[in-house]
């Protein structure tokens, strides 16, 4: 009884084995399928990673702005932007 137990254990363990390895790799491939699909090349990633980069300073000169204007009396001339103040752009390869 206890060695008929133990080859159903042995059985089931490398059924169990064999499912688990073949749903990995089912899930290995869809990641690798869709990867490949939605690969973008780099020169994409880069203007990409610029436009937001572009946003990102837009926004924060905004918030500068804003700011800028909550303390200003009313009738006096807002303080003017200098380069030091806005946020820096990042460089582009050639």
């Amino acid at each position: 009884m206890i060695s008929e137990f133990g080859s159903r254990l042995d059985a089931w363990v490398v059924t169990a084995g064999e499912e688990l390895h073949r749903e990995v790799l089912e899930v290995l491939n869809a990641a690798q399928e869709s990867r490949k699909n939605s690969a973008k090349t780099e020169e994409e990633n880069r203007r990409e990673v610029e436009e937001h980069a572009l946003k990102l300073q837009k926004a924060a000169s905004r918030i500068e702005d804003l700011r800028a204007a909550l303390w200003v009396v009313p009738g006096a001339r807002p303080p003017e932007r200098t380069s030091e103040d806005a946020p820096p752009v990042p460089a582009t390869a050639p």
